[in-house]
């Protein structure tokens, strides 16, 4: 056999998918080269190679000589040290999600409150309580962080901070802004 073709006799076929062959010589397919790729390059890389035809080369795609079979895998997140910046995206969109049950208990109260006058006085009476006074403490935090989040979006589209440096200090930013913005809706809610 020579480098330049890989024999589909060789190699084998795919009977799982269906494909069925003639015993012929196929090109390996090799994008930035202009002559094919060896068979130890199709067994090593076979994403590179027979992305059309149902070929396995032998021990599979799933053999990968180059990545240890050992590896540690840490699925926990818990675990997992984050930065900051992963942490800021992450809260954003967590943030987003909280909005949208927080709006919906928002309208509630606005219905409530422009019902009648009894439905007034009993919006009033319903946000007097300390848990409604949290709850609505909590989806206000939620909005100011995710507006505060995307203010820093929209400054990073206009060129500024898209650095690694940018990036993190931005994040520090959002945090820190954020957390005064909710403290004094804290302060005035309660």
């Amino acid at each position: 056999m020579s480098n330049k073709f890989l024999n589909l006799r060789e190699v084998g076929f795919n009977s799982a998918r269906g494909c069925r062959f003639e015993s012929k010589a196929l090109p390996i397919y090799n994008p930035p080269r202009l002559e094919p790729a060896p068979l130890e390059e199709a067994v090593r890389r076979p994403e590179r190679c027979f992305k059309a035809a149902c070929i396995t080369p032998p021990g599979g795609f799933d053999r990968n000589p180059i990545v240890k079979a050992n590896r540690p895998v840490n699925l926990d997140i818990g675990t997992i040290s984050l930065p900051i910046t992963a942490k800021a995206s992450i809260l954003h969109r967590v943030s987003g999600v909280f909005m949208v049950a927080g709006v919906a208990v928002l309208l509630y109260l606005f219905d409530l409150s422009l019902a009648s006058p009894e439905g007034f006085a009993e919006a009033q009476t319903l946000l007097a309580a300390p848990l409604a006074k949290l709850v609505l403490w909590a989806v206000t935090a939620g909005l100011i962080y995710h507006t505060v989040a995307g203010i820093k979006h929209l400054i990073m589209d206009m060129g500024i901070g898209e650095t690694l440096e940018g990036g993190t200090l931005g994040a520090y930013a959002v945090f820190m802004f954020s957390a005064i913005l909710i403290a004094m809706a804290g302060f005035w809610i309660w």
